[in-house]
């Protein structure tokens, strides 16, 4: 778990982690997980989530991963475009339904 702080007040979390068992398919080789991004809206697009995804990709190269796995909600366009600038792709699409 990463935390970003300012003034001794948190304002941002990330969580990876190193062989992610969701996705075997990728598991030829090993994978990691960008489980959780959260920034407070108040310290948005001033550089917190891009650190908090730096010191991520950091991890997960030290862990030896040679892919990255992350969810992010279709309708959250500011965190696709943030995972998009660090090279990430859409893989897969998920569907739900209420019932």
């Amino acid at each position: 778990m990463f935390v970003a702080e300012t003034k001794g007040v948190v304002v941002g979390y990330a969580g990876a982690t190193v062989d992610n068992p969701f996705h075997p398919i990728l598991t030829r080789h090993p994978a990691g997980y960008i489980g959780v991004l959260v920034v407070d809206p108040d310290y948005r697009r001033i550089g917190v989530g891009k650190k908090l995804i730096e010191a991520c990709l950091d991890y997960l190269r030290r862990g030896g991963v040679k892919w990255i796995l992350l969810h992010v909600l279709t309708e959250n366009a500011p965190a696709k475009h943030l995972f998009e600038s660090f090279g990430f792709r859409p893989f897969r699409t998920e569907m739900i339904k209420k019932l």
